[in-house]
C-alpha cells in the first residue's frame, strides 16, 4: 500500500454483556493534508473538565482547615482552576493543555513544537502526524479570529473538545513523553545539579542504561512524572512552569519554578497573593507562564488573573450544576424505562407538558457549546423513535405444513393457510371471522380474499356434537357474581356460573398467571379444589378469545424478557465510584483496594505510598493512609494486602524487614551462619539450635547455657575469672592481709622470716595468718592446724592457761584460756 494513502483505524462492532457498541472509524490523513480534522470520531472522554471558581476547592475540603486556608490564599491570584483526569498522565496533560491554551489566547506560534515533532524519531508515527495536523488546524482557526474575542473563545472551546477525545489526548501525551525522553537521551551526561546527571540519576534508580530508564519511566503511558520530568518538560515546551503544592499538615503553600535556566534562586514568594502580581513578575526574570496545582499525587491547572486568560471565565454554578445534571440524567433514564413499559397514547401532549416543566430550568441546563441542545437528549431520542412513522410491511413467517398446528387453538390438524403463512382449522377460522375480522391476529396482515371467500362455505362445524350444559339457575346462583338472572352454565363440580362471568374470570386469570391451563375453578371459594376443565370453557371461550389470550401472554413474556435484559444492562453499566484519599481522584469501586478499616484506595496510589515506606524502612508507618485513621497493618492478617499492592522486590524486602524486627525470629550467632530460628512460647532462649546444628543463646554471645539466664551466666563467668586470677596470684606467692585492710596483702622473699608485718601494722604468721601476739603469749604453740608451726593439743605437756598478753584471752571470760586456733581456709577464704 502506498504511503500517500490515508491510514484507517476501525473498531468493529462488539458486544459486551449484551450491550452493542457501534463501530468507530478514525481516518488519519497524510501529514501533507490541509483538510480539517474530523469531529466525528465518537471516542469522547472527560480528560479536561470545565473551569470552576477557586472557591469550589474550599468546598471540597471542608474537613481540613489547612487546605481551606491555602485555597483561600490562592484565590487572591487565581480566578479559576481546571480539573484534569487522573490516570498517571495528569502532569503531561495539564502542562501541555495549559501551554496550548495560553498560546492560542495570546496568538503565539506552535512552530517550535511542530519542528520537534518532525524529528526522525517522531516523523513516521501516526501520533506525531495527528498532532501536527491538529496544531496547524488550531493555528489557522486562531489567525482567522483576529481581534474577535468571541471567535477566540470558540477556538479555546474547540481545543477543550479535541482534548476530550481519547485518540487526540493519547497522541499528544505520547508525543510529549517521547520528546521528554529524547531530551533526556541527548543531555544524559550533562550535569543538572552539582555533579548529578540524568545518566547517574537513572543508574541510581536501578536502570541498566539511560535508554532502559526512558522506556520504563518516561515513555510508558500512565506512569507518573518524576522530578526530572518536571525539570525537562518546560524546556521542551520552552516555557516556565510554577507548581503550587498544597499540604494537609501545613497552613501555607509551597512553590517551585521549572524552566529554561529561569529559577527563583534569590527570590522568595512571600504569599500566594504575590504569585501573579505585576510587581512580583517584574522582579523575576522569565516569569512563570503555566501554573499547576499539586494536590497529593495529582495535578490540576490554575488559571491566573492576567491578560492571557481574560477570555476564560469559570462556570458560575460550579459543582452544583454538575450535581444537578447528574440527578437529571438519572431521572431521565428512569422516565424512559417507564415509558417503554407503559407507552403513552398522545406523544404531542406529553412533549408539550414536559417542555413547560423544563422551561424555567433552561438557563441552568443549557449546554456549553449549543444553547439549543435538549436538556434531556435520551428522552428526546426515545420520543422521536416512538412517533408514528410509515412502517414497512412485516415479513410473514414461513407457511407451516398442512396438518400442522393451528395458530388460534394451537392444536394439530390445521388444513388452511393464510397469505401471511398462518395455518387454521376450518371451524377456528369460521369463529374468528364471524365478527367481520379480515386481519391475521398475529401479523395484522390481510388473510386474503380466497380464504375469506372459502370460510362461509365451510360446514357449520367440523367438530363432534357436544351435549349442551346451559340452563336456568334452578335455585343455584352464579358462583362468581351470586346472581340468578340469565342463563347459567353448569360446571363439572355442579356449581353454576354466568357465561360472561366465567369468561371474564378466565381472561383475568390468564392475564394474571400467564398460562392457558391449570386455572383453578371459580367455585374454589365454595370448596371446589379442582381445575377448570375443557368442557367448562366450551361455548364460553371462542377461538378468537384464545388467540388474543395467547398474544397477551406472549406480550407479557416479551415484556418480562426486555425488563430482565434492561435490569441486567443497568447492573452491568452501573459502576459505583469512590474518591481515593491519596490522589483525591474518583475511581470505580471494582478493582480498588479496601483495607480492613473499610477505607478504599486506588492500587496505584497505595502502591506508591507503601513502596516509599518499605524502601525507607519506616515500618512503623505501615498503617491506613486515611486522615485520622492510623489502622495498624503490621499483622499476619494484613500481609496479603502488601502482596497484592507492592511490587515483587518491595514485597520481599518488606518480608525481610518484618522478619528482622520480629522478636520471635533470631539469627544464628555462629560466625558465618545465616540461618534463622523461630522461637515459640516455652523455648529456652539460652539454648537454641539452628538447622545446621549450631547451639547458641539468642540474647548473648556466651551461649549456650541451658536453664541459666544470661545475667547468671555472666556473673558465674565473672566469678570464675576472678577466682582464676586470685589463684594465679596465690600461686605466685602473694597472700592477703587477715584483716582485709586497704593494702590488700603482699609478697615475702624466701630468706625472710615467716613472721611478717603488713603495711597497716598488723603482725601475723605467713603460713596460717594467725595474730602474731597469740602464739607469742602461748609459747609459740597457738598456730592453726594447717600451719607447719602447729603443735597438737595432745602433745602439750602443760595445760594452757590464760595470758594477759594474748588478745584472744582478754576477749574471753576472766580466768578462761582462749580456744585453740582452727583452720578458716587462709589464704583462699580471705579473698572473698
Amino acid at each position: 500500500m502506498s504511503s500517500a494513502w490515508p491510514a484507517q483505524r476501525v473498531a468493529q462492532r462488539v458486544s459486551w454483556s449484551g450491550v452493542q457498541v457501534a463501530a468507530v472509524q478514525v481516518r488519519l490523513d497524510s501529514d501533507s493534508s490541509e483538510s480539517e480534522p474530523s469531529d466525528g470520531e465518537g471516542d469522547a472522554q472527560a480528560n479536561v473538565l470545565q473551569l470552576l471558581p477557586v472557591e469550589t476547592l474550599q468546598a471540597q475540603f471542608l474537613h481540613n482547615a489547612n487546605l481551606r486556608q491555602q485555597f483561600a490564599s490562592l484565590g487572591a491570584s487565581f480566578q479559576a482552576w481546571r480539573p484534569i483526569r487522573g490516570d498517571g498522565n495528569c502532569y503531561y496533560r495539564a502542562v501541555l493543555f495549559a501551554w496550548l491554551e495560553r498560546c492560542l489566547a495570546l496568538n503565539l506560534s506552535f512552530e517550535a513544537l511542530s519542528r520537534r515533532l518532525e524529528e526522525p524519531s517522531m516523523a513516521g508515527r501516526t501520533e506525531a502526524q495527528l498532532c501536527r495536523r491538529r496544531l496547524r488546524a488550531w493555528q489557522r482557526a486562531r489567525r482567522k479570529c483576529g481581534g474577535d474575542t468571541e471567535a477566540v473563545r470558540r477556538v479555546l472551546k474547540r481545543l477543550t473538545r479535541d482534548f476530550n477525545r481519547k485518540h487526540v489526548d493519547y497522541a499528544f501525551i505520547y508525543c510529549l513523553r517521547q520528546l521528554v525522553a529524547s531530551y533526556v537521551r541527548r543531555h544524559a551526561k550533562e550535569p543538572i545539579a552539582a555533579e548529578l546527571t540524568f545518566e547517574s540519576w537513572a543508574l541510581a534508580l536501578g536502570a541498566r542504561s539511560i535508554e532502559e530508564y526512558c522506556q520504563q519511566h518516561i515513555c510508558s503511558m500512565q506512569k507518573d512524572a518524576a522530578d526530572h520530568v518536571q525539570w525537562v518538560c518546560p524546556r521542551v515546551l520552552q516555557t516556565v512552569v510554577r507548581i503550587c503544592m498544597v499540604d494537609r499538615d501545613t497552613a501555607s503553600c509551597k512553590f517551585i519554578d521549572y524552566g529554561q535556566e529561569r529559577r527563583r534562586a534569590e527570590m522568595v514568594v512571600p504569599t500566594a497573593a504575590h504569585l501573579t502580581s505585576a510587581a512580583s513578575m517584574s522582579e523575576l526574570r522569565g516569569a512563570p507562564e503555566i501554573f499547576l496545582l499539586l494536590k497529593p499525587g495529582h495535578y490540576d491547572i490554575l488559571v491566573p488573573r492576567d491578560k492571557a486568560y481574560r477570555l476564560l471565565t469559570p462556570e458560575s454554578s460550579g459543582l452544583e450544576r454538575q450535581h444537578f445534571q447528574a440527578v437529571l440524567r438519572c431521572l431521565e433514564e428512569k422516565l424512559v424505562q417507564s415509558l417503554k413499559r407503559s407507552p403513552i397514547e398522545d406523544l404531542g401532549l406529553f412533549r408539550a407538558q414536559l417542555l413547560s416543566v423544563l422551561e424555567p430550568l433552561q438557563a441552568v441546563l443549557k449546554a456549553d457549546d449549543n444553547a439549543s441542545a435538549s436538556p434531556l437528549p435520551a428522552l428526546e431520542a426515545f420520543l422521536r423513535a416512538a412517533e408514528p412513522q410509515s412502517k414497512p410491511a412485516p415479513v410473514p413467517a414461513p407457511a407451516p405444513m398442512v396438518g400442522g398446528e393451528c395458530c388460534i387453538c394451537l392444536q394439530p390438524g390445521a388444513t388452511l393457510t393464510a397469505a401471511c403463512g398462518c395455518a387454521y382449522h376450518g371451524w377456528c377460522l369460521q369463529d374468528y371471522t364471524k365478527d367481520g375480522s379480515e386481519l391475521c391476529h398475529l401479523h395484522r396482515s390481510a388473510l386474503g380474499p380466497e380464504l375469506l371467500t372459502l370460510a362461509p362455505k365451510l360446514p357449520p362445524t367440523a367438530r363432534l356434537e357436544r351435549p349442551g350444559s346451559l340452563g336456568a339457575a334452578l335455585g343455584k346462583p352464579c358462583v362468581i357474581c351470586f346472581g340468578e338472572e340469565g342463563v347459567l352454565k353448569t360446571l363439572h363440580c355442579d356449581f353454576k356460573a354466568h357465561v360472561h362471568c366465567l369468561k371474564d374470570f378466565w381472561v383475568q386469570k390468564v392475564a394474571t398467571l400467564c398460562r392457558l391451563t391449570d386455572i383453578r375453578c371459580p367455585a374454589e371459594v365454595a370448596g371446589c379444589s379442582s381445575m377448570l376443565l375443557e368442557a367448562d370453557l366450551r361455548d364460553v371461550v371462542t377461538a378468537q378469545d384464545l388467540a388474543q389470550a395467547r398474544l397477551r401472554i406472549r406480550e407479557v413474556e416479551d415484556g418480562n424478557a426486555r425488563l430482565i435484559e434492561e435490569l441486567k444492562r443497568q447492573s452491568e453499566e452501573y459502576r459505583p465510584t469512590f474518591r481515593c484519599a491519596i490522589c483525591l481522584v474518583d475511581h470505580e469501586v471494582e478493582g480498588c483496594c479496601t483495607l480492613p478499616c473499610q477505607h478504599r484506595f486506588c492500587f496505584e496510589s497505595l502502591q506508591y505510598h507503601f513502596d516509599i515506606i518499605v524502601r525507607e524502612r519506616r515500618l512503623s508507618k505501615l498503617a491506613c493512609p486515611a486522615e485520622g485513621c492510623g489502622y495498624n497493618l503490621r499483622s499476619e492478617d494484613s500481609i496479603h494486602i502488601f502482596q497484592q499492592v507492592l511490587p515483587e522486590d518491595s514485597y520481599f524486602k518488606l518480608l525481610e524487614f518484618l522478619t528482622r524486627d520480629d522478636p520471635r525470629i533470631v539469627d544464628c550467632r555462629c560466625l558465618g551462619c545465616e540461618e534463622r530460628v523461630f522461637c515459640e512460647e516455652g523455648d529456652d532462649f539460652a539454648d537454641l539450635g539452628c538447622p545446621k546444628g549450631h547451639r547458641f543463646c539468642a540474647q548473648c554471645d556466651l551461649g549456650p547455657h541451658p536453664r541459666e539466664s544470661c545475667a547468671q551466666r555472666a556473673e558465674r563467668r565473672q566469678q570464675q575469672e576472678k577466682s582464676e586470677v586470685w589463684n594465679q596470684v596465690l600461686s605466685m606467692g602473694w597472700k592477703p592481709c587477715p584483716r582485709r585492710c586497704r593494702y590488700g596483702g603482699g609478697y615475702k622473699a624466701q630468706e625472710e622470716c615467716d613472721h611478717v608485718t603488713c603495711e597497716c601494722g598488723f603482725e601475723f604468721c605467713w603460713d596460717c595468718g594467725v595474730d602474731r601476739r597469740i602464739p607469742l603469749a602461748h609459747d609459740n604453740r597457738w598456730h592453726k592446724p594447717s600451719c607447719r608451726y602447729h603443735t597438737c593439743y595432745e602433745e602439750v605437756a602443760e595445760l594452757p592457761r590464760p595470758e594477759s598478753a594474748c588478745p584472744a584471752c582478754r576477749a574471753a571470760c576472766a580466768g578462761v584460756c582462749c580456744a585453740f586456733p582452727a583452720d578458716d581456709g587462709f589464704p583462699e577464704s580471705y579473698l572473698r
